[in-house]
């Protein structure tokens, strides 16, 4: 039998949240680590999912906890200043978010530390919905904290649309509140936190196309950095093929191309069956671009431009070749196999043993 696969909520296991007790234990020397171990792994555990289990642990720490919030807060500060970073240390991030939300002048200090164990980028969020004023500002100072992690925070914990994360509606009706702390962050010496720009912007953009291409406009300069980062925040954008972003980039939205030869092998593929698609497509420019669709019904097709590639050759002429798997009628994805130049400066064909895929 194969192995079965990892699962994002395996990380939570008895080991690691014995280890939590431990840190818990080390601050509040009455803690009972072994009552509270067993409570958390009672018969529902291992139908919970990866969030879940982080609200059940939050909520059985808490029943171990003083009743005081504040006097529950300390003693998880002072354990998390012998904790190791891992995801079992959300928890402290989520008991802030569950009980300290009527207190942020203890709740807001506390999700800066607790980051540094486990991003503070859910348990946030709340935080910003409730006191919009006092978050944005905080999130702008945050962006100065020598800790790369609490910058990150800065960015990543407001979000419009974090995956996982509680929506920001305000946000996304309106971004102009965090483009300050963005700005502050764009040259970070950290890979990960300007990432989280990026990501930041990426969301934007899915509601304000215009205003992201106009901030990167304004940002860009002639380091490695800044390229990877616009790159990075315009994904969206260039999967549409919005005309801002590829000029931005430096692609021509307008350029002419034709496609040429275009086979379908069989010419009627049976449902379960496999096919073959490919196509040239012939530019007269310097730039060509690999497109992608993904049919979805017989009158629902969605377009898709790929990451951009410059090629620079004489006749540039890229031939595009698709496997398909036909999982069920008109329901068909399609996947790139190979587009690659030869030495004659045209494209050679795709070999034709590379396998088909499954639809999803």
């Amino acid at each position: 039998m194969a192995d079965e696969p990892f699962l994002l909520k395996d990380m939570l296991t008895r080991e690691t949240v014995t280890s939590l007790a431990g840190w818990v234990g080390s601050a509040y020397p009455t803690f009972d680590e072994g009552g509270f171990v067993d409570d958390v792994f009672d018969a529902e555990w291992p139908d919970r999912e990866l969030k879940q289990r982080t609200r059940h642990i939050t909520v059985m720490l808490a029943g171990h906890l003083p009743d005081d919030y504040r006097a529950a807060l300390a003693i998880l500060v002072e354990a998390a200043q012998v904790g190791e970073p891992g995801w079992e240390a959300m928890s402290f991030s989520d008991f802030v978010e569950v009980y300290g939300l009527d207190d942020p002048d203890a709740s807001i200090p506390a999700l800066a530390e607790f980051t540094k164990l486990a991003s503070a980028e859910f348990a946030v969020r709340p935080f910003i919905l409730e006191y919009p004023d006092r978050m944005y500002a905080q999130h702008l100072a945050w962006t100065g904290d020598p800790d790369w992690r609490v910058r990150r925070l800065a960015s990543e914990g407001c979000r419009p649309r974090l995956p996982w994360g509680m929506a920001l509606k305000p946000l996304q009706e309106d971004p102009t509140p965090i483009l300050p702390v963005l700005d502050a962050l764009r040259n970070d010496e950290s890979e990960d936190v300007r990432r989280s720009v990026a990501n930041n912007l990426n969301d934007i953009a899915k509601d304000h196309p215009g205003l992201v291409v106009e901030v990167l406009h304004g940002w860009q300069d002639d380091e490695a950095e800044t390229e990877a980062l616009t790159k990075h925040a315009l994904r969206t954008l260039l999967k549409k093929g919005d005309a801002g972003a590829l000029r931005l980039i430096g692609l021509d939205p307008d350029v002419d191309v034709e496609v040429i030869g275009l086979t379908i092998d069989p010419a009627r593929p049976e449902v379960d069956g496999d096919a073959r698609v490919s196509f040239s497509v012939r530019s007269a420019e310097e730039r060509v671009e690999d497109r992608e669709s993904e049919e979805k019904g017989s009158d629902d097709v969605e377009r898709k431009c790929l990451d951009p590639v410059a090629q620079a050759i004489e006749n540039p002429e890229v031939i595009v070749a698709v496997a398909l798997h036909v999982a069920r009628k008109l329901d068909a994805r399609l996947r790139p196999v190979r587009s690659f130049r030869s030495e004659t400066g045209r494209c050679a064909q795709p070999n034709a043993s590379h396998s088909s895929q499954a639809a999803q």
